[in-house]
């Protein structure tokens, strides 16, 4: 919820095989509902946005590398979204750089690129956007930089866990139980250090649980045993 002002509530739904495949949000009593679709190797190659103001179709494309923990990772998406208020359809396409171990295996992305088009009467096609990642010695997210002076700054505990993250505009912190779950952020404006926004995150009983990535780009299929997205 944001400010005590507007609500919001994420309720997510898993197969017998622990993906998740649904996505129910409700905010200020409108609904969005989100579908996810996986191939016979678990990889999410489909997910669909349904809205009261918009659509989406996102469909994930695969190499043959590997990430660290044995999954394949998209080298490309491509998302065709239609808004239904506006009529208007949009184009974009992202392109995914790994870094490659001495097996030539993809070991941590290191550079996106983005391109965008929207399909209207201009047909405008928006500047390309390149976001490079830097990582420490434990292999975990320190920065992410974008070619439009944006930069993100993670922050973690002695416990590996991200406590902070921090932007040109907002700082949010992370808190955890003391099984290491996230159960709370605040997301603070850097200039005023106001609240301007809050969640808190529930669980099932079950032992998949065990890591969570609240960081956006992460959530490419590689962290589908997450029970945060």
């Amino acid at each position: 919820h944001t400010n005590g002002v507007n609500t919001q509530t994420i309720n997510y739904t898993y197969n017998k095989q622990n993906l998740l495949i649904q996505k129910d949000i409700m905010s200020n009593n409108v609904e969005t509902k989100e579908y996810f679709i996986y191939n016979q190797k678990k990889q999410l190659i489909q997910k669909k946005k349904n809205g009261f103001m918009s659509s989406a179709n996102i469909k994930y494309n695969y190499s043959n590398v590997l990430y660290n923990d044995s999954l394949d990772l998209p080298v490309v998406t491509l998302n065709d979204a239609t808004s239904n208020f506006h009529g208007a359809t949009s184009q974009y396409q992202v392109i995914y750089t790994y870094r490659l171990d001495e097996n030539n295996k993809a070991t941590k992305l290191i550079a996106t690129t983005s391109q965008h088009r929207i399909d209207n009467d201009t047909s405008e096609e928006l500047p390309e956007l390149v976001i490079d990642y830097d990582y420490n010695d434990k292999n975990q997210l320190i920065s992410k930089k974008s070619n439009n002076a944006e930069q993100v700054i993670y922050q973690y505990d002695a416990f590996d866990k991200l406590i902070s993250e921090t932007s040109n505009t907002m700082q949010t912190l992370y808190t955890y139980n003391q099984h290491h779950l996230l159960i709370a952020s605040q997301t603070y404006d850097t200039k005023s250090w106001k609240l301007i926004e809050t969640k808190t995150y529930f669980y099932e009983n079950k032992p998949y649980y065990y890591k969570q990535s609240p960081i956006e780009f992460l959530d490419q299929g590689q962290y589908r045993n997450s029970g945060i997205y």
